[in-house]
C-alpha cells in the first residue's frame, strides 16, 4: 500500500512538472507592443542621461563622504533634495546605525633611501594611526598570495612598513585571500609594524596618481595604519627591492576614530539610495554611502 502510495504522489509531481511546462509563456517586448517605448526609454538614458551631471555636481560640491562624517550628512541632504527635483514621491531618509565613526585627518609619506621621493598615499578606511609626528622603518615585502608561510613568523615585521606583493599565483579563491588580509593585519599590529603599504591588496591602483580608499573589511577596525598608493609609487618601490636595496620610508598617517556608535538620528549618515522606480545616484561606496529614499516617480 506504501509503495502504491509513493508511486501515485511521484506521478502526481510529474504531472505537476508537466502542466506547468505547458503553461504559456509570457511574451516579449516585440510581441506585447511594449518595444517602442521601452527603446524610448533606453534612448532617453543613453543619450540624454543627467547621471554624470548629477556625479560632477556630488563630487565637485560635497566630495569626499565617509561614512558618519559631516560631509556625508550634506550628501543625505542633497540627495533628498534632488530625488524630490527630478520627480520622485515619497522620498526619506531612512534610519540606520553604524557601530563607530571613523574619518580621515592626514596621510603623508616619503622615501628617505636609496633615493628621496614623495609618496602619493592615502589611508584606508577604518585604520589606526602612526604615533603623532610619524616613524621612519624599513620596508619589507610580505607577498599575499603566500600568507599561510608568511604568517607562520612575524617577529621580522617589528618596526617595519609592509610592503604588500604579488608574487607567482594565487592559491587560494580571491575572496579567501582578502578574509586572510584580515588576519594579516591584525597580525602585523600584533608584531609591531608601524604600517602597511598596499591597500589594494597588492595589486597597484588603476591610473595615474589613482588610489583605492575603501575598506579592508565589514564591521570591523584595524589598529595598523594601512594606506593606498599610487601605480607610480608602488613600481619604484617595488624596482627598488628588487635591486636588493635597503628602502627606508617614512610616514605619517593620523585618522579619527570615535569610541561608541553613530545612529541616524545624529544626522550624521547615509546607507545608499532607493526608489521603486530603480532611480539611483550615483556614488562609491564606502567613499560615498548616501541616503535612501523610498517613492515613485511620475513619469
Amino acid at each position: 500500500m506504501r509503495r502504491k502510495l509513493l508511486c501515485v504522489a511521484f506521478i502526481g509531481a510529474l504531472a505537476g512538472v508537466a502542466f506547468a511546462d505547458e503553461r504559456p509563456v509570457a511574451k516579449g517586448p516585440a510581441e506585447d507592443g511594449t518595444l517602442p517605448a521601452l527603446a524610448a526609454v533606453a534612448g532617453q538614458g543613453l543619450m540624454n542621461s543627467h547621471t554624470y551631471d548629477y556625479l560632477t555636481e556630488l563630487n565637485d560640491d560635497i566630495g569626499g563622504r565617509v561614512t558618519g562624517t559631516p560631509a556625508a550628512q550634506k550628501a543625505i541632504e542633497w540627495g533628498l533634495a534632488k530625488m524630490k527635483a527630478i520627480g520622485l514621491e515619497n522620498v526619506r531618509a531612512e534610519k540606520w546605525q553604524l557601530r563607530q565613526g571613523w574619518q580621515r585627518v592626514s596621510a603623508e609619506g616619503e622615501i628617505v633611501a636609496p633615493v628621496r621621493r614623495k609618496l602619493h598615499l592615502d589611508s584606508m578606511g577604518w585604520v589606526g594611526s602612526t604615533p603623532a609626528g610619524g616613524a621612519e622603518g624599513q620596508l619589507l615585502p610580505v607577498n599575499i598570495f603566500d600568507l599561510d608561510d608568511e604568517l607562520k613568523n612575524t617577529s621580522p615585521w617589528k618596526g617595519k612598513i609592509l610592503f604588500i606583493t604579488m608574487k607567482g599565483q594565487p592559491r587560494k579563491d580571491p575572496m579567501l585571500i582578502f578574509a586572510q588580509l584580515g588576519e594579516a593585519l591584525k597580525a602585523a599590529h600584533k608584531a609591531g609594524a608601524i604600517a602597511v603599504l598596499g591597500g589594494q591588496a597588492g595589486s597597484r591602483s588603476a591610473g595615474m596618481n589613482l588610489t583605492h580608499t575603501g575598506v579592508l573589511g565589514f564591521d570591523t577596525t584595524f589598529d595598523v595604519p594601512v594606506v593606498s598608493i599610487t601605480s607610480e609609487d608602488h613600481g619604484l618601490m617595488q624596482r627598488l627591492l628588487e635591486r636588493g636595496e635597503n628602502v627606508r620610508v617614512r610616514i605619517n598617517v593620523q585618522n579619527q576614530l570615535t569610541s561608541g556608535p553613530v545612529k541616524s538620528a545624529e544626522r550624521r549618515t547615509p546607507s545608499r539610495f532607493w526608489s521603486s522606480a530603480r532611480t539611483s545616484i550615483p556614488g562609491t561606496w564606502p567613499e560615498a554611502p548616501l541616503t535612501t529614499a523610498q517613492g515613485r516617480r511620475a513619469f
